[in-house]
């Protein structure tokens, strides 16, 4: 293998383009879309980390990156997931871990060092389909009972039409470790 390490991202919006290219700063790593990403890439290096948007339940480039994955045995693998939902709500970590389940074989998901990251919202850069999805989803939230609405619920509620980020490079810290460690090996 030639290189450390390889920082790979999906992003649609631009946060986690941004969360990635502050690892790979970090570390001095190279940094790269996943769309662009090439086999010889992945086949060259001990470390992926992988950052992904997450889309109504899936997470932007991650299929890709997993059908190129050879050898997985043998990669030190980081996975972290951006979205607008706080991940510090157990609710919300258990929604995004069963969705990664669903999507990455067990034999990577387990060896793999996952972390969840905030990210935002610009209602108005939204794609057509994604402007559709929230807005069904915020007609379902006002028909729920205010009482029986989620403090989630009620902060997409909230934000509906606006902009909004959660984005914080010092979130990254117990990220940084894993990689710090991973690193040192």
């Amino acid at each position: 293998m030639d290189q450390r390490g390889l920082v790979i991202y999906g992003s649609v919006y631009g946060t986690t383009r941004q969360y990635a290219r502050a690892i790979a700063g970090r570390f001095d790593l190279p940094c790269r879309p996943a769309a662009e990403v090439g086999q010889q890439e992945l086949d060259g290096c001990r470390l992926l980390i992988f950052g992904g948007g997450l889309y109504a339940g899936g997470v932007a480039g991650l299929r890709r990156l997993l059908r190129m994955l050879r050898r997985p045995e043998e990669k030190d693998i980081v996975l972290f997931t951006v979205g607008i939902a706080d991940p510090a709500v157990p609710e919300n970590a258990a929604h995004i871990r069963r969705s990664l389940e669903r999507q990455v074989p067990a034999g990577i998901l387990e060896r793999a060092r996952v972390f969840h990251l905030r990210g935002g919202i610009d209602y108005g850069a939204l794609g057509p389909v994604h402007r559709a999805m929230m807005a069904m989803l915020c007609r379902q939230l006002r028909k729920k009972d205010p009482a029986q609405r989620s403090s989630e619920d009620q902060a997409v509620l909230d934000t509906y039409g606006k902009a909004i980020s959660f984005f914080s490079l010092d979130s990254l810290g117990p990220l940084e470790e894993a990689v710090s460690a991973l690193l040192a090996r």
